[in-house]
């Protein structure tokens, strides 16, 4: 028998109710929604979802909010505590000032600390932050240090106390205030975090163990030669190195020379290194000019020289001073007035000598003498012109001299003198009493020069005053006086342009006369020269109008031409332009390349190819701007080779 069938004899046979019975006792109760009968047929399908408590609804989830929160306010409690309550207050740290300093000499800076906590600190550093220049001290060494000095320390242990001693040395000038900062980096046992505390002070400087002084006279006379003595000392008990002397002069000082001759410039001396109770001199020799009563000063400044930066820390500084005394007699030189100026090619200079009797007593037959001079220079400094050899005028337009009030030439001599026989006021002079005599004389259009060193060049007057009696009161008093004037001069500046067509370094096509629909091609030129004087920062521009083509080609082809086709403006930067350039040198030249194709409008006219020509630049020698001017271009090619005024009429 099958499985089957003994299955179906079980369910079948008459013994199956009691097993039903039997079964019945253990059935369970179902809900009576569960036991209702169905309405209608339904096609079996999944249940619907039993809707979930939300979590405010769950019974566990306030009592573990509650205790979520109650652990987070311990651990922030305990981060404020460990990291904030006592971040700052674990150790205590303290600068101790010991009073006054004394620059350069060796300062030991107590630095104490107290571990203040109930925690050992580690990776314990002190950084100490000291004022540019300063010097660390370690053992018999000596270290320039940067702005912050490091040093690691061992454990601080719980209310442990201790005390680092830095020896240091700092420098400044007299009066300066020196801070100083400590700052400790430290991390707390059992902690990750590093914390710092700081302490500060400000230490001042009381005295510097460099002293500089002057030898100058009281008083001087204006253009007397003048000798100046600076002598300098170290009382310091150690060394101080790398030192400099630096001096500033007063305004109207010329630089003649010093012994010894400076390093850099007319200015700086490297010392080197100054040891206690090493010192020096230098003597300064020039001349010193001025107005009566001017008060001049000189100053000079011992301390370093930085030459990356070209900053000089002073140490010490003094300065002394001199009046420039009338002269009992005295003259002085005016050009417009004024005691400075700078003049040009053409124009016409004005001199006055103004004279005056400075003494109490009266003078008689004074007589005034004066030279026109000339100079150049190749180094562009007025304190060190070469005088133009003796002979004829190269710079002045001599036909062209005007004496006044009574003047004469003397041509042997080339003085102009003003004598008591011609000019009545200078046969007594009363006490304060003054007066002038004048000059006028126009400068060449162009100054005559042999050759390329001589550039740079300044024209002036001088003036010589005396008297020809001298009163018994005045007996060995000096009647006399001396003074100059020079004046910086312009370079003469040559600029000019031309449009060719056959005389041109860019071959030119097209019509010429040019035709009405055809078009032509024109070769713009332009050249510049300087004769005495480098000019800088040369630019030359122009605008082409609109009905003219830029056709691209330039010579040569180095030249720095920039075309701006929105608005027709053409550049060429030139840059420098050297003093002789186009005298001993060749003219600095460029060209272009234009076109025009004429319409009917302009049958029987000259058009325009370039307007408003013009360069500008800097003459580097007066520091004043340079201007020319060519206006505009057209193809009117009177420059031009060959010239024919019947090719300038559009056809």
């Amino acid at each position: 028998m099958t499985k089957v069938e003994d299955l179906q004899k079980k369910l079948y046979e008459s013994g199956s109710d009691e097993e039903l019975k039997r079964r019945m006792q253990y059935r369970e109760h179902f809900p009576e929604t569960m036991r209702r009968p169905q309405a209608s047929w339904e096609e079996p399908g999944y249940a619907p979802p039993v809707q979930k408590q939300s979590l405010f609804e769950r019974k566990l989830f306030w009592p573990i909010l509650g205790g979520f929160i109650l652990v987070l306010i311990i651990g922030m409690a305990t981060f404020l505590f460990l990291y904030l309550g006592t971040r700052g207050q674990e150790v205590r740290l303290a600068l101790h000032d010991q009073g006054p300093l004394i620059s350069g000499e060796a300062r030991t800076i107590p630095v104490s600390m107290h571990n203040t906590s109930h925690t050992t600190v580690q990776d314990v550093e002190l950084a100490l932050v000291l004022p540019p220049g300063s010097v660390i001290q370690q053992g018999n060494q000596e270290t320039v240090v940067p702005s912050r000095f490091v040093e690691k320390l061992d454990d601080l242990k719980p209310d442990e106390e201790r005390v680092v001693e830095i020896t240091t040395r700092i420098f400044g000038k007299e009066g300066d205030q020196k801070n100083i900062e400590a700052v400790l980096l430290y991390r707390p046992q059992n902690l990750q975090a590093r914390f710092t505390t700081r302490a500060a002070e400000t230490l001042l400087v009381a005295s510097v163990p460099l002293a500089v002084s002057w030898e100058v006279p009281q008083t001087v006379s204006r253009g007397q030669n003048v000798d100046v003595k600076v002598h300098y000392v170290s009382s310091a008990r150690l060394p101080f190195e790398h030192m400099s002397l630096r001096l500033e002069y007063p305004d109207g000082f010329s630089f003649a020379s010093a012994d010894p001759a400076p390093a850099k410039d007319t200015m700086l001396w490297d010392l080197g290194t100054l040891s206690p109770g090493a010192g020096g001199d230098i003597t300064i020799h020039g001349t010193l000019s001025g107005q009566d009563g001017d008060i001049k000063a000189f100053h000079g400044m011992l301390g370093v020289f930085n030459g990356a930066n070209e900053e000089f820390m002073i140490y010490s500084e003094a300065s002394s001073e001199t009046r420039i005394a009338a002269a009992p007699l005295s003259v002085q030189a005016f050009f417009n007035d004024k005691r400075e100026g700078v003049v040009g090619e053409g124009d016409s200079v004005a001199f006055t000598l103004r004279y005056r009797n400075n003494t109490l007593s009266l003078l008689k037959n004074i007589t005034i003498r004066a030279s026109l001079e000339e100079f150049f220079n190749a180094s562009g400094a007025l304190d060190t012109l070469t005088r133009f050899e003796r002979g004829e005028y190269r710079i002045y337009d001599f036909p062209s001299l005007r004496i006044q009030d009574a003047g004469i030439y003397d041509g042997q001599t080339r003085t102009l003198i003003w004598a008591p026989a011609n000019v009545t006021g200078l046969r007594e002079l009363a006490p304060g009493q003054g007066g002038q005599v004048s000059i006028l004389v126009d400068l060449r259009k162009t100054p005559i020069l042999r050759n390329a060193g001589e550039k740079n060049l300044a024209a002036g007057i001088s003036a010589h005053i005396e008297a020809g009696e001298q009163p018994s009161e005045l007996a060995g008093t000096d009647l006399t006086a001396n003074d100059a004037l020079r004046l910086k001069v312009r370079s003469h500046v040559v600029f000019a342009g031309r449009a060719v067509y056959h005389a041109s370094p860019i071959l030119n096509s097209g019509p010429l006369p040019p035709e009405v629909g055809k078009k032509t091609t024109y070769t713009i030129l332009l050249e510049a020269r300087s004769f005495s004087n480098t000019l800088q920062n040369v630019v030359v521009s122009t605008t082409l109008p609109s009905h003219v083509h830029w056709e691209e080609k330039t010579f040569p082809q180095s030249a720095r031409m920039t075309f701006d086709r929105g608005t027709q403006d053409l550049i060429w930067n030139i840059g420098e332009i050297p003093a002789g350039t186009g005298i001993f040198s060749p003219a600095l030249t460029a060209a272009f390349q234009a076109s025009i194709t004429p319409s009917e409008f302009d049958r029987g006219k000259i058009i325009e190819l370039v307007r408003d020509v013009k360069l500008i630049g800097i003459d580097s020698f007066t520091g004043q701007p340079v201007e020319q001017h060519i206006g505009s271009l057209t193809i009117e090619l009177k420059n031009d080779t060959p010239a024919n005024p019947k090719e300038w009429l559009v056809k």
